[in-house]
Formats: C-alpha cells, structure tokens, sequence
C-alpha cells in the first residue's frame, strides 16, 4: 500500500470517530433537555391549592393551573328559571 491509500483510510476514519463523538454529544444535550423539561412539568400541591383559593375568592372556580398560569371560570349559577308560557285556553271577556 502506498501512503495516499494509507492517508485516506486515516482519514476515513477520522471522520466517522469525529461523527460519532457529535452524534453521542447530540444525544447527552438532547437526554439532558427532555429531564429538565419533564421537571419543570412538575406541579406542586400547593401551586394548586393557590390557585383553587384565589378563583374561589371571586366567585368562580379553578378552570386549570399549571406552572405559570392559573385560570379561573365563572362559577355556574345553580339558580333554576322556569319559562312563562303563553296559554293556549282562549280569553273570555264579558259582553
């Protein structure tokens, strides 16, 4: 073998080392980001509870909460309406 062919099998090899290190490193970033985005996906008891009391507080009800935002909704009235119909019976008026 002459040192050309001896070169590029070097540096062949170089390359596909070099490629796998990026890759590996691309994998520890990307393992690292989802962890930390799943515990920052984490809720606590009292974030909840914070958010209950403060929709409470203003006559509605916890809608959802999550980390960074609480949303409350109108309580729904429990009042009941009946319709007023209008009578079919004919009106009778004197003569």
């Amino acid at each position: 073998m002459d040192s050309k062919k001896l070169d590029e099998i070097e540096e062949k090899q170089t390359i596909a080392i070099l490629g796998a290190i990026v890759k590996v490193i691309l994998v520890i970033s990307l393992a690292i980001i989802m962890v930390s985005w799943g515990y920052s996906c984490q809720l606590s008891e009292e974030t909840i509870q914070e958010c209950r009391s403060a929709c409470s507080s203003s006559d509605s009800q916890m809608s959802s909460v999550t980390n960074r935002e609480c949303r409350c909704e109108k309580t729904p009235s429990s009042d009941w309406v009946i319709p007023r119909t209008k009578s079919t019976a004919p009106v009778l008026t004197p003569p």
